[in-house]
């Protein structure tokens, strides 16, 4: 394909070159629309200077170990689901220790390891429905 102009025009070569750069059509992004009624159900910002549902302590935006974060009561990679009522408030360092635990197999983690915060932990399970646990 040549440039339609042709052979008023005298841009044959960038024509062509302009024609084979244009970016491919895109499929819709995986992550949908963040539009406000579609945002996450929290932000570190609205969990800032709440408490972490498993160790108790102050989350504070932008700290490395206590910053804010939503933690998957029932991980993604074991069924959990995004719903609201799958998530808690939890410091960056509970959520990483949870990691992929099931709340009841974190909860037997720390009572193994004599962590202070299992009791707490145990108060938030027994909130919860049981195929949650």
């Amino acid at each position: 394909m040549g440039c339609p102009n042709f052979p008023a025009c005298d841009c044959v070569a960038f024509c062509k070159n302009k024609q084979r750069m244009q970016p491919a059509p895109t499929a819709p992004s995986v992550r949908g629309d963040r539009s406000r009624k579609n945002r996450p159900l929290w932000s570190p910002r609205d969990l800032d200077g709440h408490e972490c549902e498993y160790c108790g302590v102050t989350m504070q935006l932008g700290h490395p170990l206590f910053g804010p974060t939503r933690d998957h009561v029932v991980p993604r990679s074991k069924g959990g689901s995004n719903a609201k009522s799958n998530s808690a408030r939890a410091c960056r360092m509970c959520n990483e220790q949870k990691g992929s635990f099931l709340l009841g197999e974190f909860y037997e983690w720390l009572v193994e390891n004599g962590d202070p915060r299992a009791e707490r932990v145990g108060r938030f399970i027994a909130k919860l429905p049981k195929e949650m646990v």
